[in-house]
């Protein structure tokens, strides 16, 4: 709780001494500044999509991801929601309390539904909505400091931010609550909110540009391919103008009738069997000439266009575009040192980011318990493997100024130095070491009321499994519990003798 409260009062005397200047929801502040930020517009440019910023604009991108012609937009909005979902999590804290967290992110979040539905919708807003996505920090009523009793998603289309700092946004119930305007206001300590690359201008509150709002073009050409195969594969002829000549209108009707009529009594619905007219007199041939209205570019290659629109998902979404679509050969299949080193860079770049906002929303004293740590247990690879081979480098070339001595001659370090080099670069701890003595433990206590022991700390995964993390420290810090301990006992004994 002292956590929250402290961070709560740092950040109203940040907002008292900064020169910039900020609406307050108690003077009646709308939603959205009246003059450079339209929330309600729905006005679109040339192309037909609501101008940026606007809710007019979140709601476009809602019903342009459901679009049947936007399938390949669509899976790559469930690739990268569905590993995150899935990326696996632990905690580390006091034994005891870690199971009733465990069980309130895993199971009881999203009133029931769980966590990997709660992370789905709220990272679904992230890449598709501008305004971001958001978790709602339940709370008892009327507190804004200390732990959240639990977790839910929040719709985007809902929330209308207000900018002001302690009272950021305000909901839209389904039901308009009891006040002026029928929203609900809440708190900072309320909800966590992420948005991706937020827009630097003042007036935008906020207000990011999303992956698939900068997948527009890209998906917008691909669908106006398909939509053009769908055409020409169907059973309707192109659109353009068709020049008959020696046969009249009537003739032609009755010719297109009884062609109808016999492809539906054999059943032809896509490839069906060629018209044929025949003229009466062969002096006179029937002739047709078609001009089309729209084509294909000329040298146009479909599987280039193709995987030069995944390139441009890819980038969007700041992924790897063999999450996308993985083949082996062409553009995206090239095993040059370039698709190497695009591998290695997209690879955790967009995703890392969402966890970093979502990690950073769990631990800033709010939503968990202060003496808990929430951690996404997610490690690239390549670069995983990248730092192993440094750090070999490393201590094979710390050995060799270890070696370079002889009986006359010290080493250039000495074994003590080398040790405090490998800790110092987080390469090994003391445990590893054997610097600290086994049997010196600290009992996780809290000085309060009365004797509060949690147990040692571990750290529990998302699976359950468990790890005793038992602090193992130096005799001063040994002697301070101790002292500790000692208070607790006198403490004890005159409640005891009070009573």
């Amino acid at each position: 709780m002292a956590a929250a409260g402290m961070t709560s009062k740092t950040v109203a005397q940040d907002v008292n001494r900064s020169v910039q200047a900020h609406p307050k929801i108690a003077d009646g502040t709308q939603p959205g500044y009246g003059g450079g930020l339209s929330w309600l517009t729905v006005v679109a440019d040339e192309t037909g999509i609501p101008a940026y910023w606007s809710r007019g604009r979140d709601q476009w991108l809602r019903e342009f991801i459901d679009a049947p012609i936007n399938d390949i937009l669509a899976g790559t909005l469930t690739t990268v929601t569905s590993k995150v979902a899935t990326t696996n999590w632990y905690l580390e804290g006091p034994r005891r309390i870690m199971p009733k967290l465990r069980q309130m992110l895993l199971v009881e979040s999203n009133f029931g539904a769980g966590w990997s539905e709660m992370i789905q919708k709220v990272v679904r807003d992230y890449c598709s909505q501008d305004s971001g996505g958001w978790v709602e920090r339940i709370r008892l009523k009327g507190n804004t400091a200390g732990s959240a009793v639990g977790f839910a998603s929040l719709d985007n289309a809902r929330m209308y931010i207000t900018g002001d700092p302690e009272w950021p946004v305000k909901y839209q119930p389904i039901e308009p609550a009891d006040t002026p305007d029928g929203m609900v206001p809440m708190h900072r300590s309320q909800f966590i909110h992420i948005c991706d690359s937020p827009s630097s201008r003042i007036e935008h509150l906020g207000v990011g540009h999303c992956a698939v709002s900068r997948s527009i073009t890209m998906a917008r050409t691909l669908g106006l391919i398909t939509r053009y195969e769908w055409e020409r594969l169907g059973d309707l002829p192109p659109a353009g103008f068709l020049f008959l000549n020696n046969l009249n209108q009537m003739q032609w009707d009755d010719l297109v009738k009884s062609y109808d009529v016999r492809q539906q009594q054999q059943g032809n619905k896509v490839w069906r069997e060629i018209m044929v007219a025949f003229g009466l007199d062969p002096a006179l041939p029937i002739t047709a000439e078609f001009f089309n209205f729209s084509e294909l570019p000329e040298h146009f290659n479909k599987r280039e266009t193709f995987e030069i629109i995944l390139y441009m998902f890819a980038l969007a979404f700041k992924i790897d575009p063999r999450e996308i679509y993985p083949v082996s050969a062409g553009l995206l299949g090239s095993a040059g040192s370039d698709a190497k080193m695009a591998h290695m860079k997209g690879r955790t770049k967009g995703n890392a980011l969402i966890l970093t906002d979502l990690e950073r929303g769990l631990n800033d004293g709010y939503s968990l318990p202060p003496s808990v740590l929430f951690k996404f247990d997610y490690e690239d690879e390549e670069e995983a493997r990248g730092r192993a081979e440094t750090q070999w480098r490393q201590a094979r070339f710390l050995g060799e100024l270890y070696k370079m001595g002889n009986a006359e001659i010290q080493p250039i370090i000495s074994r003590e130095e080398a040790r405090r080099w490998l800790l110092r670069n987080n390469m090994m701890t003391e445990d590893d070491l054997g610097m600290t003595p086994p049997e010196i433990q600290v009992p996780d206590v809290r000085l309060k009321t009365g004797h509060v022991d949690l147990g040692p700390r571990v750290r529990v995964y998302r699976d359950g499994h468990t790890i005793d993390l038992s602090r193992r420290v130096w005799p001063g810090a040994l002697v301070a519990a101790a002292r500790v301990q000692e208070i607790l006992e006198k403490k004890a004994t005159a409640t005891k003798g009070a009573r």
